[in-house]
């Protein structure tokens, strides 16, 4: 972000949303969010991402990467358990 801080708490920005919490012995150190919205105006859904502004661009796409495969593998696992 330019000019300043403007993070806030993630619950301050994400009010009534909740996660799963980590592991007692984890320590979160950065984040990046998907956020599913509505317009409040318009009802008209989309997505957003917010970050905490210390992942690099390698990192994020590697972790992006590695969350595609495992959702493509549970969904292909899924779809052969229906057949």
């Amino acid at each position: 972000m330019s000019g300043g801080d403007d993070h806030v708490h993630i619950g301050e920005a994400l009010p009534g949303i909740r996660i799963l919490p980590l592991k007692a012995e984890d320590m979160p150190i950065s984040a990046i969010v998907l956020v599913k919205i509505i317009s409040t105006d318009t009802e008209d859904t989309g997505w957003v991402t917010r970050g905490t502004g210390d992942i690099n661009d390698q990192e994020l796409l590697g972790v992006l990467i590695m969350e595609t495969d495992r959702l493509r593998h549970n969904l292909r696992e899924a779809w052969e358990d229906d057949d």
